[in-house]
């Protein structure tokens, strides 16, 4: 009995002892757990830190796109970023090459890299910089800044409304969510409207893609396309391909062809208030079917003299043409021949309105709704001015070659003829840093156009906007250089991708409408 009582007591004390170490090691586990979890938190919050950082940087590079916007030339921008996707392209080469120096990279620009992106991914910074530069190259100006802006803000939005709200709402199948979709709708909604709507920005009128008066899509309903374009951009999962590149190319294609739509684009510029009066014109059930579609209503054009005025009216089934602002459209008692050619541009047109094909219309509608303000012509000449900082022909490239011998052979004679006429300096650089000219050479520029009649001041500004070049604009409308040769000056760029590569339909589009527009000008001061 004896025996057995020592037994059993030995066995309970192995049992507590085995009790006890189960229970040291599910404790040792729990907190082991309970580590983990930390470390995971911790981790969670040093990504949030990140993609706080670097959205935080991707939002304040939509402001500098609007300052861009507003004050440059996208060719120049588009130059820049090129410089520094070189430079960002070599060092993400570098780095993945040589441990050490991903370390250092690391180290630095640490703070707003995803995990994967340290070890095993490029840098969003090459895609982001990719985007922006296809979309300066492939769109006009001012859809290849509002695609940026929706690159910008929309997707900032996204994350953040994503990572907050996401886990409340619909799921989609490439793991966003609908919470972060209706963000980046109302954000890029906001965008459209500081763009186009608030007045912040000055659009070039010559090369806006949209200007409410001239269009039939109203602000209010670009606004909430806008934004739903930019939430379809942000939603969408191309192929893998980052969000960088994919929202600015989705956007600008998707804008391009909404302005191209020729729902979008039917309204004529110059003859919209005219064209208005006489919609009851418009009655057949084809034309009812087709409200868009602006044909031709009168059968007769002539020029009459306004003895009262002195100045030439255009009419059509002798109804005077009217501007956008709902004035005659006139030309001065010296311009007859403008006159002329002006109403042969209406006299060419057949069935279906064209719109390329009535520059001269567009430019003296121009003239007679804004030039001919005092203060609306000086605000006119101050812009202007602001074109000779950032003239395209004063930003040469040193490479390639073929490119650099047309810079010599259509700038430098242009900046020759400048600098010896005016008696001023023009300073060129061929670096990616920006111009400041001297404030002499401005003052005697400004006094030279101060001089311009407001006629001519129109001429000199379509120039300017066309040419992208305040002195190509200038030797224009003072006869210093032809029509084909302003052309080419405003094009090499394209004359040397050409001899590289052969040339595109684009490219020919392009050009002709440059001619058309420059011919414009040299009709308008010529006559």
């Amino acid at each position: 009995m004896a025996i057995h009582r020592n037994l059993a007591a030995k066995n309970r004390i192995q049992k507590q002892k085995l009790n006890a170490n189960i229970q040291k090691q599910t404790a040792f586990a729990e907190a082991k757990i309970k580590n983990n979890k930390v470390t995971i938190i911790k981790t969670n919050k040093n990504n949030d830190v990140n993609e706080f950082s670097r959205k935080l940087l991707h939002s304040t590079i939509g402001f500098i796109v609007l300052l861009i916007y507003s004050s440059n030339d996208a060719i120049i921008v588009r130059n820049k970023l090129l410089y520094m996707f070189s430079i960002a392209s070599l060092a993400e080469v570098l780095r993945f090459l040589n441990k050490r120096f991903n370390e250092i990279y690391v180290r630095v620009f640490g703070f707003m890299m995803r995990e994967r992106e340290k070890t095993e991914k490029c840098n969003g910074v090459i895609s982001y910089l990719m985007g922006c530069i296809s979309v300066l190259t492939l769109f006009p100006k001012d859809i290849a800044a509002i695609s940026i802006l929706i690159l910008s803000w929309c997707d900032t939005a996204a994350s953040f409304a994503g990572r907050r709200w996401g886990h409340y709402t619909y799921k989609f199948s490439n793991g966003k969510s609908l919470a972060g979709t209706l963000a980046a709708i109302m954000v890029g909604s906001i965008a459209a409207y500081i763009f186009w709507g608030s007045g912040l920005l000055k659009h070039d009128p010559e090369n806006a893609s949209w200007i409410e008066e001239k269009s039939v899509l109203s602000l209010p309903i670009l606004i909430i396309l806008t934004g739903i374009i930019g939430g379809i951009s942000e939603l969408i999962d191309l192929w893998g391909l980052d969000d960088n590149l994919v929202i600015p190319l989705l956007t600008g294609i998707m804008l391009r062809i909404l302005f191209k739509s020729r729902m979008i684009n039917s309204k004529i510029i110059p003859c919209s208030a005219l064209l208005l009066q006489n919609k009851r014109r418009f009655s057949s059930n084809k034309q009812k079917e087709e409200p868009m579609m602006l044909k031709r209503f009168w059968k007769e054009v002539t020029i009459q003299l306004n003895p009262d005025t002195q100045t030439y009216e255009i009419l059509l089934d002798k109804r005077a043409l009217k501007t956008p602002g709902g004035s005659k459209l006139t030309v001065p008692f010296s311009k007859k021949h403008l006159a002329l050619l002006i109403a042969g541009e209406w006299e060419s047109q057949n069935h279906i309105l064209k719109q390329h094909s009535l520059p001269l219309t567009s430019l003296v509608s121009i003239y007679i709704d804004k030039n001919k303000n005092v203060n609306m012509k000086h605000e006119v000449i101050n812009r202007l001015l602001r074109y000779f900082d950032n003239d395209t022909i004063c930003y040469h490239e040193p490479y390639p070659d073929s490119l650099v011998e047309l810079q010599k052979k259509y700038w430098l004679p242009i900046i020759d003829w400048v600098q010896t006429t005016y008696n001023i300096e023009v300073k060129t650089t061929d670096g990616i840093s920006g111009l400041k000219q001297s404030e002499n050479a401005k003052e005697k520029l400004k006094n030279i156009i101060e001089n311009f009649d407001s006629l001519k001041l129109s001429a000199f500004e379509r120039a300017t906007m066309i040419s992208k070049s305040f002195l190509i604009g200038l030797a224009l409308v003072e006869n210093k250089l032809s029509v084909e040769e302003a052309s080419k000056a405003s094009s090499i760029e394209t004359i040397s991708q050409t001899e590289r590569w052969g040339e595109l339909d684009a490219h020919g589009i392009e050009n002709e409408d440059i001619k058309r527009h420059l011919g414009s000008v040299a009709c308008t001061v010529m006559f």
